[in-house]
Order: structure tokens, then C-alpha cells, then sequence
């Protein structure tokens, strides 16, 4: 269906660039849910600081409530319960993204307004609950970072998304991201992200 590469850039500050790239390898007649990655976080990474949409989830389809600005919450305060578990807690044109732990020591992504979120569960645990108390924990954190998002309506309550704001890939598309482990005793958010956005 479609190729993924991959490329990093390692340099002496600690500093990891990636330029991921899709290609597809035939015609996709379908809209995508998103184009992304996915990392694993040990448990105690809680808090999350982002320069983005928010406080409130936003996607391409639903997110002019949620204003561009500074941001922090907890990764469970940014879970959306729906009575059915479904696709939630992403923030649409961020800038960068930062997940902390009580010590201030962290791992900050920056990107080109991508899409980010981060939850207890996975993508699977989310689809295989009916329900939101048959909703899983885990203690580890699954950090979704995404070039590009899909929207979230769909025609079973409602029309189907506007065109421009479904995603598809008909050609190939590269998205770039950084990301730099820091300590916010020794670098401030700012300076984290002045550091990891300084190409």
C-alpha cells in the first residue's frame, strides 16, 4: 500500500532529527486517519507542555474553538471519555510538544504544525473497547506525533468531513521532526525549544 522511510540525524547536543517520508505504491482511493509515528514512554512522563490548539482536543474538522497558544495537563487530564472510546485528545498546529516528569527531565518534539497526543491506553486497546469502563491502562505512555491528522467526522451521525479537510496520499509526503531529551532545571521549555526548533 505504501512505503515508509526513515532518517535521523544524531548530533553532539543530543539533538535527533527525522525526516519521515511516505510513498505510495499504488492508487489509495481511500482518506487516511493519519500519517505519524508513535513512541512509548515509561511511566511518571505526566505532564505535557505544548505550544499549540488547546486547552480542548482539536482536528482538522473540529478545531477553531481551540486557540493557539501555551498549554499544560497531565497526559489523563487530556483523555476525552466517550461514553464509546473513540479517536481523541489530539492538538492540531503545534509548534512543539514536551512531556516531563516530576524531576522536570523530559523529551521535547517540534515539527511543522503537526498533531500530537498522549495517553495511558494504545491505538488497539482503544479500538477493541466497546465501552469506557472496558478501557485499559497502561503504565507506560504512547505518544502519538503526527505530520498530518484526518479528520474525525464521519457520516454515522452526521455528514461526512468536507473534502479539504480529509487526508490522502497521492503523492509522496515527508514530514520533518525533532526531538531533544532535556532537564528543565538546566534548560527552561523556551530554551528546549529554541534548541531543538534552531535548524
Amino acid at each position: 500500500m505504501m512505503r515508509v522511510s526513515q532518517q535521523y540525524t544524531v548530533t553532539g547536543d543530543g539533538k535527533i532529527a527525522l525526516d519521515i517520508t511516505y510513498v505510495p505504491l499504488r492508487e489509495i482511493a481511500d482518506y487516511l486517519p493519519r500519517l505519524g509515528m508513535r513512541m512509548a514512554l515509561p511511566k511518571g512522563f505526566e505532564r505535557l507542555v505544548w505550544q499549540g490548539r488547546g486547552p480542548i482536543e482539536s482536528y482538522p474538522d473540529k478545531k477553531t474553538g481551540a486557540l493557539i497558544g501555551r498549554y499544560e495537563a497531565t497526559v489523563d487530564e487530556t483523555h476525552e471519555p466517550y461514553v464509546r472510546p473513540q479517536e481523541n485528545g489530539a492538538h492540531e498546529d503545534t509548534a512543539f510538544a514536551a512531556l516531563l516528569n516530576n524531576r522536570g527531565i523530559g523529551l521535547m518534539a517540534a515539527g511543522n504544525n503537526f498533531s500530537f497526543s498522549a495517553h495511558h491506553y494504545t491505538p488497539e486497546m482503544l479500538t477493541e473497547a466497546q465501552h469506557t469502563i472496558e478501557l485499559g491502562h497502561t503504565d507506560e505512555i504512547t505518544w502519538l506525533i503526527d505530520g498530518a491528522m484526518g479528520p474525525v467526522g464521519t457520516n454515522s451521525c452526521g455528514p461526512e468531513p468536507l473534502e479539504e479537510d480529509k487526508l490522502y496520499l497521492k503523492e509522496d509526503r515527508t514530514f520533518h521532526f525533532a526531538f531533544l531529551p532535556f532537564d528543565a532545571q538546566t534548560l527552561s521549555i523556551d530554551g528546549a525549544a529554541k534548541a531543538v526548533s534552531h535548524e
